[in-house]
C-alpha cells in the first residue's frame, strides 16, 4: 500500500502551483526533510570515467570479451585512408596480381589446392565469404598487424575475419584485389 502527499514543484511558470504527487510506502521512514523539496536537474553532466565506461565499445560486445587488444604501429603512409589512394590510383591487375589481360575476377574459378599455394608474405591469398582476395598489397594495412593478418593466409578466412571485423565490407574494401570465385 501507499499514500500519496502533494508538494509544489518549485518551478518558475505557468505551473508554479501545480500539486506533484510523491509516492511513500507504507512503514517507511518520513523525515520532515523529504517534504522540503528542493528543484533538481533531471540532467546529471557525465564524467570523464563514465564516458570511457559506456560508449565504445558497448558493455557486450565482442570486442570487450577478447581482452586487451595489441596496438600496432602502422609504417608511415600506411592509413585507411592511403589504402582507399591506392586503390584508386593503381590499376586492378596488378592489386590483383594478375596480367592486364586476365578475365574479371568474377568467372575466375579458384580451386582450395591454388589457395593453400599463396601463404607467405609476399604471396598471399586468402578466401571470404567465397570470394578469393589476393591480400599481398593489404597486409602492411592491417590495423591488427602483418601476424594477424597473416592467420588467414592461404585458406578460408571468412570465420577469422567476422570474429573480429564484423562491422567491416570486405567486399568494397577490397574489391580491386579480388583473384577469383573459391571452386571446389
Amino acid at each position: 500500500m501507499f499514500t500519496a502527499s502533494r508538494n509544489n514543484n518549485g518551478g518558475n511558470g505557468p505551473r508554479d502551483n501545480v500539486p506533484v504527487p510523491t509516492i511513500r510506502l507504507e512503514g517507511e521512514d518520513i523525515n520532515e526533510e523529504d517534504d522540503k523539496e528542493t528543484p533538481k536537474s533531471p540532467f546529471t553532466p557525465p564524467t570523464k570515467k563514465s564516458i570511457a565506461n559506456t560508449l565504445f565499445p558497448a558493455p557486450n560486445s565482442i570486442q570487450r570479451s577478447l581482452g586487451e587488444r595489441r596496438k600496432v604501429v602502422l609504417k608511415p603512409g600506411h592509413s585507411p585512408l592511403d589504402w582507399g589512394a591506392l586503390n584508386r590510383k593503381t590499376p586492378k591487375h596488378i592489386l590483383r596480381g594478375v596480367p592486364a589481360n586476365t578475365p574479371p575476377p568474377q568467372i575466375i574459378k579458384i580451386s582450395k589446392d591454388e589457395l593453400k599455394k599463396h601463404k607467405v608474405q609476399h604471396d598471399c591469398w586468402t578466401c571470404i565469404n567465397g570470394k578469393v582476395f589476393n591480400i599481398t598489397p593489404y597486409i602492411d594495412f592491417h590495423p591488427g598487424g602483418v601476424e594477424e593478418i597473416m592467420k588467414c593466409a592461404g585458406r578460408d578466412g571468412t570465420a577469422l575475419f567476422y570474429k573480429y571485423h564484423s562491422w567491416v565490407n570486405v567486399d568494397r574494401m577490397l574489391e580491386n584485389c579480388m583473384v577469383g570465385i573459391l571452386g571446389n
